[in-house]
């Protein structure tokens, strides 16, 4: 148990050692005074959870002293005072003893078996108390690290995600600018192999990222209207020519009485349909794979779904059933070494079911295949608005007369970014960080500024800030576009808080960029700063 602190005041020594008489015990360290000043210099230096006070009227010491234990109570030092009363009662009235840590009154002389009871009972409490104040204090400091953790989780984690994808941003870039420039067959073909590796490597990384999300509470799940057909159909035909390749029956069955258009969230539906069917192709050497989605119940604007994908494969032994879904872990020891993968994707599907209030279901036998199926209720939707349709486009319109400042501190995609910026006919300055485009704007006129928000020296979220409340009009607001490797919802909105117009996340196609770019010097779209 806890050894507390109490305090003895009471100008007569004889009420002092009375008290100490009847406080002989070992998990309590007593303090007397025989002078409220005394008294007040013990109060002033220790912390104590009972104090004894004697009241007298000729002194107005005791008063301060109870003042100050109340005044350093409502600091966390509870401390319960309890009066020594002589004679008037008059003293009790002024004092307003319900409140402010006043437990009690004890009348003198004291009497022995009264004052054993009482002191008793104070003790107890002030154990009690002194427990929560301690567990308070744990508490209040497993939280504070707890919170320090998640926030260097989050920031090592945002770090990452500029790190991984801004190199990759670069690698994609200049794949796409050699692409225009004159190439043979073979480097042509070394090309797609450059693009179907970095593809992959960005999958890689995404994977990693969205596991780390959901681990860190930063993964939200927005449904939105969805034709779910057309969803199934696409996830079917982005693999149909890989199970050809591999001479697999693919198969897409789709109840009659599955509701076209219903409330999903299709990038994570997408997401979770391409690794079980990517998985299924992948470990079928012959034989079918097939996707299926029937209805299990209906209820007024709500149905049930159940989502299957079977396939012939190798099966996944029952005692590897459970841990195939912990992160890095697959069927057996060696099927990284003969099929590849991180061991992520099914780590990645059950997180998300379970985010979306799923239940994902897993039936297989070696060598005879499997079935991956989860469930869920989704409610039908009105027919979701056509999209702007998607055009392909071989060469993106040339602007006229437009100067744009480049911040950005990765030579890559500095060379990336100007070749492209050039190729569409804009004047480009290049700067690798905030200080240097504060320098610049304050020199030159640009009709618009591309920034990186992970920079040295002064970062873009600091520059967007410093332009919007430092500069007069026009510059005050020039259009400002965010090209981050951000992956987290709270850093792009943090880009549009500090005054930025739009985000572009890497890595980016080149088209994004250009009607972005268009989009804002076509309709002047200033951010408006709030007073």
């Amino acid at each position: 148990m806890t050894t507390i602190n109490i305090l003895i005041s009471d100008s007569e020594e004889e009420n002092v050692l009375a008290l100490k008489s009847s406080l002989k015990r070992e998990d309590i360290r007593i303090f007397s005074a025989t002078s409220p000043n005394q008294a007040l210099l013990l109060a002033g230096e220790n912390n104590f959870a009972l104090a004894f006070i004697d009241i007298d009227n000729k002194d107005a010491g005791s008063f301060k002293l109870a003042e100050l234990l109340r005044s350093k109570a409502q600091h966390g030092a509870d401390a319960a005072i309890v009066f020594l009363i002589s004679q008037s009662s008059a003293i009790t009235d002024n004092f307003n003893a319900p409140g402010h840590g006043i437990i009690d009154y004890m009348y003198k002389p004291l009497n022995p078996h009264i004052t054993a009871a009482k002191i008793d009972s104070f003790i107890q409490l002030a154990h009690f108390h002194a427990e929560v104040k301690q567990k308070n204090k744990q508490l209040s400091k497993s939280k504070a690290t707890a919170e320090y953790s998640k926030k260097v989780k989050e920031t090592f984690l945002a770090n990452m995600s500029h790190e991984l994808r801004t190199p990759v941003n670069g690698i994609i870039g200049l794949t796409g600018l050699l692409r225009k420039t004159p190439l043979n067959e073979q480097q042509n073909s070394m090309i797609d192999l450059l693009e179907v590796s970095s593809q992959s490597l960005l999958g890689v990384i995404n994977d990693v990222l969205d596991i780390s999300k959901m681990d860190a509470g930063k993964f939200t799940i927005i449904r939105s209207p969805n034709n779910l057909h057309d969803l199934l159909r696409a996830a079917y035909g982005l693999l149909r020519f890989k199970a050809d390749e591999n001479n697999i029956e693919f198969l897409l069955e789709i109840a009659p009485d599955v509701p076209v258009n219903l409330m999903i969230d299709s990038l994570r539906l997408n997401q979770v349909l391409m690794n079980l069917l990517s998985n299924a192709i992948k470990f079928t050497h012959r034989g079918y794979v097939k996707l299926s989605v029937v209805v299990l119940q209906k209820n007024e604007d709500k149905v049930k779904l159940k989502f299957s994908v079977e396939d012939s494969g190798i099966g996944i032994p029952e005692n590897r059933l459970s841990s195939v879904f912990d992160s890095f872990e697959q069927a057996e020891e060696d099927t990284a070494a003969k099929y590849g993968g991180t061991g992520l994707g099914l780590t990645i599907v059950k997180k998300l079911i379970d985010l979306k209030g799923g239940e994902l279901i897993v039936d297989s036998k070696p060598g005879k295949g499997s079935t991956f199926s989860f469930i869920n209720w989704y409610t039908v939707a009105a027919k979701p608005k056509a999209g702007p349709a998607f055009k392909t486009e071989t060469a993106l319109e040339q602007f006229e007369n437009v100067n744009i400042l480049v911040a950005e501190d990765n030579l890559v995609n500095q060379f990336m970014l100007s070749k492209m910026l050039k190729d569409w006919n804009i004047d480009v300055e290049m700067v690798d960080n905030g200080q240097k485009v504060m320098e610049k704007l304050q020199l030159n006129n640009y009709d618009l500024i591309l920034m990186d928000t992970h920079m040295p020296e002064m970062n873009g979220y600091e520059t967007a800030k410093a332009i919007r409340n430092d500069f007069a009009e026009p510059k005050k607001s020039i259009p400002i576009i965010s090209l981050s490797a951000a992956s987290f919802d709270y850093e792009q909105e943090e880009a549009l808080i500090s005054g930025m117009n739009d985000v572009l996340s890497k890595p980016f196609q080149p088209q994004e960029l250009h009607r972005k770019i268009k989009r804002l010097l076509k309709t002047g779209d200033m951010v408006k700063i709030p007073v």
